[in-house]
């Protein structure tokens, strides 16, 4: 039985389409076709309760839906004409692709050949034509024609064509564990949607507060009389419900606002190969309404026969198949947009958001496309979700008849061609993929689009309505009318409200013909207004021509209430008021049901009463007369009321309102739009439509005066060049704009005395006469590229970028900023006047006066320039006297020694409001009040900041340590700073004379001392540090010595001549070779090889160099030697000299015998040992060659220095050999101190906590052991070892989004404290992490993370190589105690938040399909479930590619070092496998792979047994791993031939490897294993073995043989498939030598017990790395000769005698580890609280947590490195 409906869905929004029935319809198609296909239905879809967005609470999430939007309102008819707007390269772009369009639509709209159209060049110049009349004439006035461009089936159609169906949209872990996701696959099919969301604005601690308190509250019974509920027996939902309701109130009061809503673009994946039951059922639907449509389509051609046929059966059989086949295309179309719908019905079984989500998005993007072109050549109307209603030129090409070779011919609709045309070239699925062959899985690839869009029109005529509100317009609400005059379409108007009055149904039924009435749009608006004011007249006149039911017919209103009276309880509406009465009038039985149809009219009165309150029901005008008049006095609330006519009760004023808004909505504001008079002058244009008209229609408008003038143009494009004209009048702006940055040489250099009066004499004399000179205004060229020039004694900074004349405000548009602009201009204009008067007193100062070369001037020129130019600083040094330190500065390219007083600043937080009356008093002395935050997150009470000298600070230190030892004192901070690194962190390697401190200057000379507070930090971003080439001369000072040999080298680059002092060696010896020779034939070399690495921008080397040679009999006699050739040197003046020191000895110890090398800037380079070992003869020309070779490489070791200097904005000299270290402590002090923060510095491995260091010591026995995850076993596919980097600086990136993804309101975090709503009112609550007994601030941590931000930044946009050394030493610089920064909190923060990272990195690899084997902080070795390198390389690159996509894990680098195809793993120094290497290419893809593996064995185990039980372990294992391996091999080879195979692991091939390796053990290793017991005991009782003791040996190992058993039992019992088969080994193996098989002595305990010593930094290179001393053969004693520990980064040797004092003080803190340590239960556990408690409260004995046996145990591993490196440390246990 088929149910016939007629409904009319064209162009609503197909959401809205969608009943209850279809979708239900829908559900049960899918369930039967899923059935069909062997497809199991999922569960029903259930919401996710408390998801979070962002660390928000997510109240509600969707998809951002189609879009609909009306565009223009008014009248537009076909025979009027319109104005358009072409824009040309628009209409040129349509002409350049007419040739594609017409092919597209040839080939495949219609899919036909080319060479089948006869006229096919005929058609395209016509188009052609006709679009080039349209490019040369874009403006335009003519007809247009009205069309409707729609997508056939839009949403099912991009469904179809994208192969959308929920089961295909997947996650990175189902492509990463595909078998199929191999490098250039196109299965995976990626696609963008928009997700809104709406949010709580309370953050994730405010949500945990609001958690917290609901969790101490009791909640109402769920049934009567039942005791209240506590929050753990509420139901998930219920809790949930509660904490949205609190949270709500809560971000109410706080935040102003319930909710946010934010619009994210995500991306979904498409799998192009899921089974396409789902796709299959939409096509099979589509396909059907197609065929019915096309069958409509011949019914009708039928009865059009039947009629001219005149057969009336034939007719009524055609009439209804029409419309049989309309129904069930119609049935048909509202089941398929259901498809779409479904997708988001709550409960469905194939629920997707992101296929919603994509179907709309994709959708608007197509609707969006097609606006953008119609803007451009037509003018749209309105948006619909799958259309657009426009209107185009009359002249553009419509319909073309394309001619075939077979007489027929088929039309070509250009409008819609070129839109199709588009959409294909943009929205075509090339990936589509089908399933070709289901036995070997081959897909076929295609593109697939069935997006076309249909052309519908010209229409006659298109009536948009208007809204009442300023610029806002009514969508989905229009009249269309064909040509014939017909009402095509009818859409959202009130006469199709069943609700509306019928008044103005009438109305508009009557209005929508007259609108196709006159020639023009006034005549067209004047017909409409006849109608609209006949309608008036009738409210006018109150209907006086009406009968009464006529009247009531026309003005009553029907309303029909969906529910009970009662339902509706306090609701106020006029259907209920209308109810109440009838219940009154009728009585409460007539009303008691739902559904009741409540007719009734507005009365008058009561006047002032709401609309609400005056419904007077229809049906008491028909009641009798006493009872109508007593009901209506009631109603009407008038008892003296009369007359009780109908039209003396209505609300005319009501009544007129209601028709005047549909009169303004569809007759006087579109005409006013259209620039239309009001047709209709009795209804008034809305206020901001009166005002608009009536501003536009004003012949006397009054202009504003601004409106006669013009913007002038720039100031600087009116001077001619670029020079400028400096005078004292003009304006300070454009001075500033001008003169930003201008060069240091613009100061004016003053020359000798001798010169004063006769500069620049050569331009005086002309053919030897004086000319007269006339002094003029200087101009300069000014650069804003530059550093500050003096102008008139004013120093012009840069300014910032608001600053600048070319960003000022508006005046008009923005007078408050403009004037504020203005302020800030005068006010430096005033602070620059100022300045000229304290630095030259009030005479008036030209350029031309500071210019002038006279005596007068010559020592106020001096004072200038010491004033305004800036001071390149060298070095700051350390001098004998206490405060004062040297300073080298680079003047105007002349070095000077300035003296600099350097203040003790320190900071006392006491208790007292003031400080004590001796330091208030003492003049030595300032005390200023500061606030600021403390290290640890100390209180800070009353903080007062100390300066004084820091002699005076030395001579008063007991009454200082009185002071600071008070009980009210809290602590002082910052006594450990050094005066130098107090000067760093304030001038930087650029500085000035502060000039606000407004000393006069005028006396001060470069010889006088300067304080620390006459400086500051200029910055080398204004001005460029050394950057000039040779700005600097170097005197190289290079010494080697071995014994008592010496070598020395003295090179100076200014001189072409070297100074050799040799000690141990005589003249006669001729050793010396002819360096002169050397030094050029290695400058060639140099010079050839100089193009390969980075430039030398320090100095430039000397084609040739001279050599003096000089012999001495010691070193003090050579150093002797060095210092006359220096004090010569100095006599030269050959200009700013550094002294680079390169000698194995510290510079202070040269020093003693060379005093004048202190007279110099130095930096150190260091020295390696191997430069420190001569031959025992003729030692003397190697060491010549390798100080050449040195020295031709000071020049880039210099270039890098300085180049780091400037990044870091220190001295250059001031850098230290462990740089990075250095550089990451004055780079975070800086921070620091900028944001009013108290360092902790010091030089100790415990900061300066203000005298609570010792206190706060629980970090010095808490341990941070970084988590390492171990798994045992066999693994036979292919396995990956993968280098983890940058994990702390991800870690520190992304730690807001930690917490987020960890989904948990615990751990280490700022926003995951748990707290309650009192702690937070009491102030208990702070924002601060503990660890251990200290305490880190937010702002602390916020201060690390920019400042790691900040490097991080330089790398990516300007590839900073010196940034990004800052990043690799973060980890370093946090963790090393030889950091002056270190804070062992801070870096337990760190730690915390690096183990969560490390936790969610461990579980999104298993999540993507992987198993762990080893993971740590650096390494992860993960195990594939594929068996081949090339599938498991395909694998790894993908999962590599996800997992750094992550926002978790973006800045993380995961790098693939190792393939295993095979591995057998215990821990990591006990593993064996076929490793196989292989090269990179790019990122993705391996470059090659070997064709043979190797095998990788390292087991420590092995190192525990005697000679010949340890070879014949190492040979069992390789024979078990080999024979394993090469059984596997010819699998592995078809496994890399299967690549179309859906599983690559078969089973049977599993279960093929198990039972060989089964048999591989029960009877060839076990023969073998069985062969060499006896033969091990043989050995034994010849003679005596013994067992290696080793640092790590902590078992009582005697009998080799029962530890070989053991060791190999339990290296093959790590594959648990051969349990049983080892067992029985082990079984016959421990029957051999005596022993039970469940004996303690026969169990397996790893023989090794370890100690690792983390972060071993080298001397030499600053390489890092951890120390295993009982594992690392490269560390332990090589045949009983012990080794040389040397870095692995450079080969050099650590320093033997620090590693040994770290491992004291490791032991050391073991020791107070285990003294201070916690008491805790024996029973329950528990930490013991009461100190003074005997038991615990379960009466429990407590006991330490470490026992005595676990400290020996650990403490002996220490004594055994000791013994096995014959080290001085010594233990006695």
């Amino acid at each position: 039985m088929i149910t016939v409906v007629r409904i009319s869905f064209k162009n609503e929004s197909m959401y809205e389409r969608q009943s209850f029935g279809s979708r239900i319809s829908t559900h049960l198609q899918l369930q039967v076709e899923a059935y069909k296909a062997n497809v199991i239905m999922p569960n029903k879809h259930a919401d996710e309760i408390g998801k979070m967005f962002e660390g928000h609470l997510l109240e509600s999430e969707t998809y951002v839906g189609g879009h609909v939007e009306a565009l223009e309102a008014g009248v537009f008819r076909s025979d009027i004409p319109t104005k358009f707007k072409i824009e040309p390269e628009a209409v040129q772009q349509l002409i350049n692709e007419v040739d594609q369009a017409m092919k597209f639509f040839i080939e495949v709209e219609e899919k036909k050949v080319l060479s089948e159209i006869i006229n096919y060049d005929e058609i395209c110049n016509e188009i052609v034509t006709k679009l080039q009349d349209l490019r040369d004439t874009p403006l335009r006035q003519e007809r247009p024609r009205i069309y409707h461009l729609d997508v056939a089936a839009m949403y099912p159609n991009i469904i179809l064509t994208n192969r959308l169906q929920p089961d295909a949209l997947i996650d990175e872990s189902m492509c990463a564990g595909c078998d199929f996701n191999r490098p250039g696959k196109t299965c995976d099919r990626r696609m963008s949607w928009l997700w809104r969301g709406e949010y709580f604005p309370a953050k994730r601690n405010e949500l945990n507060m609001i958690k917290n308190q609901l969790m101490i509250e009791n909640f109402p019974p769920r049934r009567p009389n039942e005791p209240r509920r506590q929050w753990s027996s509420l139901s998930e939902a219920e809790q949930s419900s509660l904490v949205e309701k609190r949270l709500g109130e809560y971000c109410r009061k706080v935040y102003k606002k319930v909710h946010e809503t934010q619009t994210v673009e995500r991306t979904s994946i498409i799998c192009q190969r899921e089974n396409p039951f789902y796709i299959e059922t939409v096509r099979a639907f589509r396909d059907r309404r197609y065929e019915y449509k096309g069958l409509h389509k011949t019914w009708k051609k039928n009865l059009d026969e039947a009629l001219q046929g005149g057969s009336l059966a034939a007719v009524d059989e055609a009439k209804k198949m029409i419309v049989l086949y309309d129904s069930l295309q119609l049935a048909h179309k509202c089941i398929l947009n259901s498809f779409y719908g479904y997708v988001m019905r709550k409960g469905a079984r194939w629920y997707s958001m992101e296929m919603a989500g994509i179907t709309c998005y994709t959708g608007s993007t197509i609707i969006q496309m097609a606006r953008q072109l119609v803007e451009k050549i037509g003018r749209p109307l309105e948006l619909d979700t799958d259309g657009i209603w426009c209107i185009l030129p009359a002249n553009f090409p419509e319909n073309f008849s394309l001619k075939l070779a077979n007489g027929k011919a088929i039309t070509l609709s250009y409008p819609c061609t070129m839109l199709n045309h588009r959409v294909h070239a943009r929205f075509t699925n090339h990936q589509y993929q089908e399933l070709v062959d289901p036995e070997t899985y081959k897909y076929s690839t295609r593109s697939e689009n069935s997006i076309f869009f249909e052309v519908d029109g010209p229409y006659r005529a298109m009536i948009l309505p208007s809204s009442k509100e300023e610029d806002k317009l009514l969508k989905k609400r229009y009249a269309v009318f064909n040509e014939d005059g017909s009402l095509a379409e009818l859409k959202g108007f009130e006469v199709k409200r069943r609700g509306e009055l019928k008044l103005i149904k009438i109305f508009q039924s009557q209005i929508f013909k007259v609108f196709l009435e006159g020639s023009t749009l006034e005549e067209c608006y004047a017909a409409v207004a006849k109608v609209a004011n006949q309608w008036l007249d009738v409210l006018y006149s109150k209907g006086t021509n009406l009968e009464d039911e006529e009247l009531v017919e026309l003005i009553s209103e029907n309303r029909s209430m969906s529910k009970t009276l009662e339902d509706y309880g306090a609701q106020k509406s006029t259907s209920i008021s209308t109810a109440k009465r009838l219940a009154e009038f009728l009585g409460d039985q007539m009303v008691k049901d739902k559904g009741l149809a409540c007719k009734f009219i507005i009365s008058a009165k009561p006047i002032g009463a709401p609309v609400t309150e005056r419904a007077i029901p229809v049906v008491i005008f028909t009641a009798e007369s006493s009872v109508r008049k007593h009901f209506l006095r009631k109603w009407l609330k008038d008892n003296g009321i009369t007359s009780f006519d109908i039209r003396d009760i209505l609300d005319w004023p009501y009544y007129l309102e209601r028709l005047g808004s549909v009169i303004q909505k569809l007759i006087t504001i579109p005409a006013a739009l259209q620039k239309v008079p009001n047709p209709v002058p009795r209804i008034r244009h809305p206020d901001w439509l009166f005002k608009r008209v009536a501003s536009k229609d004003d012949k006397f408008k009054q202009h504003r005066i601004t409106d006669m003038f013009s913007i002038a143009p720039n100031k600087a494009s009116m001077i001619g060049g670029d020079d400028i004209e400096i005078d004292q009048d003009i304006d300070m702006q454009d001075v500033e704009r001008q003169l930003i940055g201008a060069q240091s040489k613009s100061v004016i250099a003053i020359g000798d005395m001798e010169d004063l009066g006769i500069e620049k004499s050569r331009n005086l004399l002309r053919d030897g006469k004086l000319v007269p000179t006339v002094h003029k205004s200087s101009r300069r060229r000014m650069d804003e590229s530059k550093s500050p020039s003096l102008i008139s004694g004013l120093l012009v900074e840069a300014l910032l970028d608001e600053d600048k004349s070319e960003n000022m405000p508006n005046m008009y548009n923005d007078y408050q900023s403009w004037l504020q602009f203005q302020k800030r201009k005068w006010k430096r204009q005033r602070n620059d006047r100022e300045r000229r008067r304290s630095l030259y007193g009030a005479v008036h100062q030209t350029s031309a006066t500071l210019t002038s070369n006279t005596v007068g001037n010559f020592f106020r020129q001096q004072a200038g320039s010491l004033v305004t130019s800036p001071w390149q600083i060298v070095q700051i040094a350390e001098t004998e006297t206490a405060g004062e330190l040297r300073m080298w500065v680079l003047i105007q390219k002349n070095m000077y020694t300035i003296r600099l007083s350097v203040p003790r600043v320190f900071y006392v937080n006491t208790r007292e409001e003031e400080p004590t009356e001796g330091l208030r008093h003492n003049p030595n002395c300032r005390v200023q009040r500061r606030i600021r935050t403390l290290p640890r997150s100390h209180q800070c009470l009353h903080l007062f900041e100390m300066t004084m000298p820091e002699a005076v600070f030395q001579a008063e230190q007991k009454k200082f340590s009185s002071f600071f030892n008070h009980s009210s004192t809290e602590g002082v901070y910052e006594t450990q700073i050094p005066l130098l690194t107090r000067a760093l962190l304030k001038l930087g390697c650029v500085c000035i004379v502060d000039r606000q401190t407004k000393l006069d200057f005028s006396g001060k000379h470069l010889e006088d001392r300067f304080s620390l507070e006459d400086l500051k930090n200029q910055g080398n971003v204004f001005f460029p540090y050394l950057e000039d080439k040779g700005i600097l001369n170097y005197l190289y000072l290079y010494h080697t010595t071995s014994d008592s040999r010496h070598f020395f080298a003295l090179v100076p680059t200014a001189l072409q001549k070297a100074y050799i002092f040799i000690v141990g060696a005589s003249k006669e010896s001729d050793q010396m070779p002819n360096l002169t020779k050397i030094y050029t034939e290695r400058l060639v070399e140099h010079n050839k090889d100089a193009s390969k690495s980075s430039p030398n921008t320090a100095f430039e080397y000397n084609k040739s160099m001279d050599f003096e040679v000089g012999y001495f009999q010691n070193e003090i006699q050579a150093l002797r030697a060095i210092q006359g050739t220096v004090s010569q040197y100095k006599d030269a003046r050959k200009g700013p000299t550094v002294l680079i020191v390169h000698s194995p000895r510290p510079f202070h110890a040269l020093v003693q015998n060379a005093s004048i090398l202190v007279e110099f800037p130095n930096i150190s380079i260091p020295s390696h040992k191997s430069d420190n070992r001569f031959n025992a003869l003729d030692w003397i020309r190697p060491v010549a060659r390798r100080m050449i070779i040195q020295f031709l490489d000071v020049g880039n070791w210099i270039t890098g220095k300085l180049q780091l200097a400037r990044y870091a904005n220190v001295p250059f000299c001031n850098i230290q050999n462990d740089s990075y270290l250095h550089l990451a402590d004055i780079f975070f002090a800086r921070r620091l101190m900028k944001h009013d923060m108290v360092l902790w510095w010091s030089a100790s491995a415990k900061p300066d906590l203000g005298g609570r260091e010792e206190d706060e010591n629980l970090f010095l026995i808490e341990e941070l052991a970084n988590p390492e995850m171990s798994v045992p076993g066999s693994y036979n596919t292919v396995c990956i070892e993968l280098d983890v980097i940058r994990l702390c600086v991800n870690t520190l990136m992304q730690s807001s989004l930690i917490n987020d993804f960890e989904g948990t309101g615990g751990g280490i975090g700022f926003d995951n404290v748990a707290h309650t709503l009192e702690e937070y009112n009491s102030g208990k609550a702070g924002s601060s992490v503990s660890f251990g007994d200290g305490t880190i601030s937010a702002k602390t941590f916020a201060m690390l993370k920019t400042m790691v931000q900040g490097w991080l930044g330089e790398v990516l946009d300007a590839d900073n190589r010196y940034a990004e050394m800052m990043i690799e030493t973060l980890h370093r610089w946090l963790t090393s105690p030889n950091s002056n920064m270190y804070d062992p909190c801070l870096y337990g923060l760190v730690h915390g938040m690096m183990k969560k990272v490390f936790m969610q990195l461990v579980a999104e690899i298993k999540r993507l399909g992987s198993r762990i084997i080893y993971a740590s902080f650096n390494k992860i070795i993960i195990a594939t479930s594929k068996e081949s390198i090339e599938s498991a390389s395909a694998y790894g690159s993908y999962l590599l590619k996800v997992i750094m996509a992550k926002p978790l894990f973006q800045i993380l680098d995961l790098v693939s070092v190792h393939y295993w195809e095979q591995l057998l793993w215990m821990d990591s120094k006990n593993y064996g496998g076929m490793k196989c290497q292989h090269q990179r290419n790019g990122d993705d893809a391996l470059n090659e792979l070997p064709n043979e593996t190797e095998l990788d064995m390292q087991w420590n185990i092995q190192d525990y047994l005697p000679p010949t039980p340890q070879k014949h372990f190492r040979d069992t294992v390789a024979d078990f791993i080999s024979k394993v391996y090469k059984h596997r091999t010819p699998q592995i080879g078809q496994a890399r031939g299967r690549t179309n195979k859906m599983n690559e692991s078969q089973p049977g091939a599993a279960d093929d490897v198990v039972t060989f390796t089964k048999q591989l053990v029960s009877q060839h290793i076990t023969r073998i294993v069985l062969d060499i017991v006896p033969e091990i005991q043989r050995v034994v009782g010849d003679a005596e073995i013994s067992f290696p003791i080793l640092a790590g040996s902590h078992l009582p190992l005697t009998n080799p043989a029962l530890e070989f058993v053991k060791f190999v039992c339990a290296t093959l019992s790590l594959d648990l498939d051969l349990s049983h088969e080892v067992r029985i080994l082990r079984r016959n193996c421990l029957d051999l030598i005596g022993i039970r098989e469940f004996a303690p002595e026969a169990q397996f305990r790893n023989p090794c017990e370890f100690f690792t010593l983390p972060q071993v930094i080298c001397g030499y290179c600053n390489f890092s790395a951890d120390l295993d001393f009982c594992r690392d053969r490269d560390l332990m004693p090589h045949n009983g000769r012990l080794q040389i520990w040397r870095c692995k980064g450079c080969t050099m040797d650590y320093d033997k005698l620090f590693i040994e004092e770290t491992l004291v003080a490791e032991v050391e803190r073991r020791a107070m580890a285990y003294q201070l340590q916690d008491l805790k239960c024996r029973k329950c556990a528990q930490i013991k609280v009461v100190n003074l408690a005997n038991q615990c409260k379960c009466s429990g004995e407590f006991v330490t947590t470490q026992t005595k046996t676990e400290f020996v145990k650990k403490m002996r591993i220490f004594m055994n490195v000791a013994k096995e490196q014959q080290l001085i440390l010594r233990l006695t246990i």
